[in-house]
């Protein structure tokens, strides 16, 4: 059980940092990473807006990791709670990701991105 424990708290790891950024930079982050996205879209104040506040919930998501962590049986529902918005991260990174103005490589697996190519299926392009 303990090495579970640890385990949470080293993937609690990657929200607190991720989030973070997203807070503190906003979308430039992103194209630093390698999305791909017009000019415009970066200094979008809508799409500014709604990073920082997935950035949030995120970062949110890492802390409920770390109190989780402390006592599995008594916070076993804020867990599941926990898990389910990782899922919606993964989906709303693969929405963006299916939306952008040029398509990510397939071919890549080192892509940052790749990941979440073999959890979840992608979305019809609009």
């Amino acid at each position: 059980m303990e090495a579970f424990k640890k385990g949470i708290l080293a993937w609690a790891v990657v929200p607190l940092i991720t989030g973070a950024i997203a807070i503190l930079v906003g979308p430039p982050f992103w194209r630093l990473v390698g999305m791909e996205l017009s000019a415009p879209g970066f200094s979008d104040p809508t799409l500014d807006s709604q990073v920082r506040f997935l950035g949030t919930v995120w970062f949110g998501y890492g802390v409920l990791m770390c109190v989780c962590a402390r006592d599995l049986k008594k916070y076993a529902g804020a867990a599941l709670v926990a898990a389910q918005g990782h899922a919606a991260e993964i989906s709303i990174t693969n929405a963006i990701n299916q939306n952008s103005t040029k398509p990510p490589p397939n071919d890549n697996p080192g892509q940052w991105r790749a990941w979440h190519r073999f959890l979840l299926p992608p979305l019809p392009r609009q």
